[in-house]
């Protein structure tokens, strides 16, 4: 997971309208957001906690302007500071809360990004199965949004996230396949530092696929991926080396792989020189917490290898001592306890290697049962997130009517699930808001399924169902997206068509009795037929809702009176 990947990349389609729903801001104003977004990135990176009460400070100046998108940008970020402090619980509440804030936004690409760091949360927290599974549903949510550098960084930065997850689960050539894809899109979006983050990750994957080799009795194989490893962990550090970067974080985790290739190797000499430069370049660095157990873990084997068993296992059991069994150092002591087996085993201490594997083994529940309830808190902090969402976005719907934000909350109470078009309720609605102008002018048109009881009775509800759903769809592609399509009733619809007159209302009229007469409704049933009678009435000025649907109505019967199959219109001056 990386703080500084590109969330800017393109609106995803569909979503314009709701962003076109914010206030306008100008470019004064949004520079100002993008300067102080870049600082407290440097800071999460730097110095986490005080990265994460900057993020925390603007997130409330960003509600109080309405501003989701930059709200989620910023709350991802606070989840990252909370990373780099060992809080994934903390992380994880946060980028749920960042996915939430960014589907309100309209902002595909943001959400792509904060699901991403969801996944990056929970693999910290050991539940490498739900962190796949968000970086699976990030990487389809990717397809959807138009190619370019960025999406090319955001595709790299999500199979980097994948990649380690899939390390974590103990496949590491899945996990290789990805770091190379990885590099594969970084080096596409001219990104060198994630480039190499991408060659430091691949280098890990071939040392544990290596190691992998070694426990099933492969020397040969574990030979080549640890010459693999060892390459490419070179060709990173030369990298950054010649980038000028210094002991940055990728440097760093390249030496630490290879050091483990050259100790798998046999390169003794040359992994202790390394491992002693890791240490002291680890000295001042956040990021030996993270790694110190994977430095002894490596100082241990080569101790074990070069016939030091005895300062290996007094290596380990050091560091085991000043590492608690809970929370984050819990995955450090399973690290730990795994080498130490592994050491005692090769020094003849089968007993000890058993109470060893033990040990592990009961630690390696526990961090399971532990990885299971923080999913439960997580799960309880999405419903609570989802909860305040749900009030927050209910207020706004009664401050702002039918605002555009609450467009899909909307669409729930008002759509009608037999047909997808607009109910009763949705009608009424859009009634409303039209007659508010008194000027405005509009056809509405009822259209009532003849004998459609005798449907029903003859051939069951199941067919009348699916007339419904048939003729539903037909009478959505009668109209633009800006009229109304409603189911009013029953076997009743309703069309309310913006600035038609009549030629034009009954001519849409005309073409859709027409089409569904004409429709091969036998195929639903045999001896089906079905045909429309439809009443059209034009707005008078000032004329009510409940005035022109009576006036719509009279003509809908008078079309049943005409003998059925026929369309009447009520002209406004008629």
């Amino acid at each position: 997971m990386n703080p500084d990947s590109d969330e800017q990349a393109p609106t995803a389609p569909g979503s314009e309208t709701l962003v076109r729903a914010r206030p306008a801001l100008s470019q004064e104003r949004e520079g100002d957001w993008e300067a102080r977004i870049a600082a407290i990135r440097r800071h999460c990176g730097a110095d986490p906690r005080a990265g994460g009460e900057q993020a925390a400070a603007a997130i409330e100046e960003a509600r109080a302007q309405g501003r989701g998108d930059v709200q989620s940008r910023l709350t991802y970020l606070l989840g990252f500071s909370q990373m780099m402090s060992n809080l994934p619980h903390e992380a994880a509440s946060s980028m749920l809360l960042a996915v939430d804030l960014a589907r309100l936004a309209g902002r595909r690409d943001l959400e792509v990004h904060a699901l991403s760091g969801l996944g990056a949360a929970h693999g910290q927290m050991n539940d490498n199965v739900t962190a796949i599974q968000c970086f699976e549903q990030a990487l389809v949510m990717l397809r959807d949004l138009t190619p370019s550098i960025s999406t090319d960084a955001m595709l790299g930065n999500l199979l980097t996230n994948m990649g380690g997850a899939n390390l974590r689960l103990g496949a590491p050539d899945k996990a290789a396949s990805m770091f190379r894809q990885a590099h594969e899109h970084h080096v596409k979006a001219g990104q060198a530092d994630e480039a190499d983050r991408a060659l430091s990750n691949l280098a890990s994957a071939n040392v544990e696929r290596a190691e992998q080799f070694l426990r099933r009795g492969a020397p040969e194989a574990a030979r080549d991926a640890a010459r693999a490893a060892r390459e490419v962990a070179l060709q990173a550090m030369s990298q950054r080396r010649s980038a000028g970067a210094g002991a940055d974080a990728v440097a760093i985790a390249a030496r630490l792989a290879l050091a483990g290739a050259q100790t798998l190797l046999g390169e003794h000499a040359e992994a202790t020189e390394h491992l002693r430069l890791l240490k002291n370049e680890l000295a001042g660095s956040s990021l030996r917490a993270f790694l110190q157990a994977h430095v002894t873990a490596l100082e241990a084997r080569v101790s074990s290898a070069t016939g030091q068993s005895t300062e290996a296992i007094a290596r380990i059991q050091d560091e085991l001592a000043r590492t608690p069994p809970t929370g984050q150092s819990m995955f450090d002591r399973l690290t730990l306890l795994r080498e130490l087996a592994d050491v005692r085993e090769a020094a003849g201490d089968l007993g000890g290697a058993l109470r060893t594997f033990r040990e592990f083994h009961d630690l390696a529940l526990q961090a399971r049962d532990q990885a299971a309830e923080q999913r439960g808190q997580v799960f309880n902090a999405r419903l609570q997130v989802e909860r305040a969402l749900h009030d927050a976005e209910i207020e706004r719907l009664r401050a702002e009517r039918l605002s555009l934000v609450n467009e899909e909350l909307a669409r729930r109470v008002t759509v009608d699930e037999l047909t997808g078009l607009v109910n009763r309720r949705g009608l009424d609605t859009a009634l409303a808001l039209r007659t508010c102008d008194p000027r405005a002018r509009f056809a509405c048109v009822l259209i009532d399924i003849d004998h459609f009881k005798l449907v029903n009775d003859r051939f069951s509800h199941l067919v009348g169902d699916e007339v419904l759903r048939r003729l539903g769809a037909l009478i959505r592609e009668a109209v633009r997206d800006a009229d109304v399509a409603a189911r009013y009733g029953g076997d009743e619809f309703a069309l309310l068509i913006d600035r038609a007159d009549a030629a034009r209302a009954r001519d849409i009229s005309e073409r859709l009795r027409g089409a569904v007469a004409a429709m091969a409704w036998d195929r639903v049933a045999r001896g089906l037929a079905i045909t429309l009678s439809i009443g059209i009435a034009l707005r008078r000025e000032a004329e009510s809702a409940d005035a022109l649907l009576a006036r719509a109505d009279e003509r809908l019967y008078a079309a049943k009176h005409a003998g059925r199959d026929a369309v009447r219109v009520d002209c406004p001056d008629g």
